[in-house]
């Protein structure tokens, strides 16, 4: 009877073997936490730098210094022309290592016959997966609806540098450009 209780004692853990396992338990949890933490943050700041990179800083384009190059060049055509420009409204999609932007313009007298010359543009549709397609990230006043009488022009549309795509709709009297430089 006396062995039986020593054998019961021996197999009880004592309270130095539980602490022990205990401890060796935090230590593994710590060896496991830490990488995966660290990995987590450093995922999260690659994620951060890359979009930064290729996307810039997205947003509306509030002054006439912003505007991307193309159509500021238009304006100085337009003065030179005396083609008066209405409402303008710019929005960058992306600013990283490409450029991204839409407009809307209010149609004025000249202005589609200036926007063909200068930017070279072409009557040209084209297909459905090329127009627009950065349509999802767009502001509400980007709307263009395609009717009868409405009209497409591109320059370069798929190729290496700017792109542009026109879109003309005489019953709203606007013209939608979307441009993009992979340059």
């Amino acid at each position: 009877m006396l062995q039986e209780t020593s054998e019961q004692e021996d197999s009880q853990p004592t309270p130095m073997s539980f602490q022990f396992r205990v401890r060796t338990l935090f230590v593994v949890t710590l060896l496991v936490a830490i990488p995966l933490v660290g990995f987590v943050i450093w995922d999260r700041a690659m994620d951060r730098l890359f979009d930064g990179l290729i996307k810039g800083e997205p947003g509306y384009v509030t002054t006439q210094e912003d505007w991307p190059r193309p159509l500021s060049q238009l304006l100085e055509s337009a003065q030179a022309s005396d083609v008066e420009l209405g409402e303008i409204r710019v929005y960058c999609v992306a600013n990283g290592l490409s450029s991204e932007y839409a407009w809307r313009m209010e149609e004025t007298e000249g202005l589609l016959e200036l926007l063909v010359k200068d930017l070279s543009l072409s009557d040209h549709t084209p297909k459905a997966e090329e127009r627009f397609r950065a349509q999802d990230h767009l502001p509400d006043w980007w709307d263009p609806e395609e009717r009868a009488n409405t009209r497409y022009y591109a320059a370069n549309v798929g190729g290496v540098g700017e792109q542009f795509l026109v879109f003309h709709d005489p019953r709203n009297e606007s013209i939608y450009v979307h441009y993009y430089d992979n340059w």
